[in-house]
């Protein structure tokens, strides 16, 4: 797509790289900004995946470094995120009742997906939809 767009913006957060990968991919498609989430507290190796665990399941927030980017400056959004299982509509409806946005897409990828490369052409479909 050449230039940078400047009507998206692609806002990630990855604790294992896979949605990184999901990231990096829909940004290079594109051509537009991206910028991670990063989480103050360490949730590194077991003892921090148990406490990932724990704090989704009850539902409690937590801190995160301030964004670069003014994300109010961007009307639209769409919702992707990496998964080994099963929860993504859930999810979704959270992110939906937070950001106070209908969005345009919802859509999840297996993990497994994203590794092998399999998810790449499904979302250039859906992406020719923005």
């Amino acid at each position: 797509m050449g230039q940078n767009n400047k009507n998206f913006l692609v806002v990630y957060f990855s604790h294992t790289g896979t949605t990184k990968i999901l990231a990096e991919k829909i940004a290079e498609i594109l051509s537009c900004d991206i910028e991670e989430i990063i989480e103050l507290k360490e949730r590194k190796g077991l003892l921090g995946f148990l406490k990932s665990g724990f704090d989704a399941a009850k539902e409690k927030f937590t801190e995160i470094k301030p964004l670069k980017t003014n994300i109010e400056k961007y009307e639209s959004v769409s919702f992707f995120c990496t998964m080994g299982g099963v929860g993504d509509k859930k999810f979704f409806s959270k992110l939906e009742s937070l950001c106070n946005k209908k969005p345009v897409i919802c859509a999840s990828f297996k993990k497994l997906d994203i590794v092998s490369g399999r998810y790449i052409e499904k979302l250039k479909e859906l992406l020719k939809t923005l």
